[in-house]
């Protein structure tokens, strides 16, 4: 090779080795970048978790000491008018004897319905009566009111799923029921569990007023946040069916 080529090609040569490595720079940059970012992606998911998880347990620190108050001095007092009224003179007219009876029979019922509600705050009891049972309180307290006919149909062999997703679950059919009851305006709902394609279902319906799905307001209400939060705590996914008109439903698989 003479002189001139060596001088043509030389910086050809020397050009190829720089871009080269200029090329491995910034794929090397770029990979790091990334990386970087996976990592900053997953801390901030990690500490989302952390904070979703804290406030959890403070909010079953809360609903605890709700349920205590509510044991401790409501379900004593509405025993203590109970009483009460069990000592009212019997020389009252049969009509005032009735009416004495029937807000008997009223007090009756508000301090069952006060120890079931003090029982569904507790997390302890939840672990203590399981949260099967409890569901099945929270069915029967909402049929008790009179304004929706709710079935629960229990279409599978339960397993122990922990204290923590079970808890978290219970909740979460809590949060449900109440926005149902809240808003939904629903003569006939259901809730059903069954184990399908390796996982459990929970299936809420209802046939109330709906809403629509795409609205951003609808979206972030607090009610669907919370349960959509609480879901994704134990790696649940959330799917929400609705529209005006035509009911409500919210499928938990975990």
């Amino acid at each position: 090779m003479d002189k001139n080529s060596l001088d043509y090609i030389l910086p050809i040569i020397v050009g190829a080795i720089v871009f080269s490595m200029l090329v491995v720079f910034i794929i090397y940059f770029i990979l790091l970048y990334r990386k970087s970012q996976d990592k900053y992606l997953y801390e901030q998911e990690l500490l989302k978790q952390e904070f979703l998880a804290a406030e959890a347990e403070i909010s079953e620190e809360t609903l605890k000491n709700v349920s205590r108050e509510l044991h401790d001095n409501y379900g004593q007092i509405a025993s203590l008018i109970k009483i009460n009224l069990n000592l009212i003179s019997s020389d009252l007219s049969e009509n005032d004897q009735a009416k004495v009876q029937e807000s008997i029979n009223l007090v009756k019922q508000l301090i069952q319905d006060i120890r079931s509600l003090s029982a569904n705050l507790n997390g302890d009891k939840i672990k203590e009566n399981g949260w099967i049972s409890m569901i099945e309180n929270e069915v029967a307290r909402i049929n008790r009111i009179g304004q929706i006919n709710y079935a629960f149909e229990l279409e599978t062999e339960m397993t122990d799923l922990g204290h923590e997703k079970e808890l978290i679950l219970f909740r979460i059919t809590q949060e449900i029921f109440n926005n149902m009851l809240k808003y939904s305006q629903a003569t006939e709902g259901s809730f059903s569990m069954v184990n399908k394609d390796n996982a459990l279902l929970l299936t809420y319906k209802d046939n109330g007023r709906g809403f629509d799905i795409n609205n951003e307001k609808n979206q972030n209400g607090s009610g669907l946040k919370n349960i959509r939060e609480r879901a994704k705590l134990i790696g649940a996914s959330c799917l929400i069916k609705s529209e005006v008109n035509k009911g409500t439903e919210i499928q938990i698989i975990l």
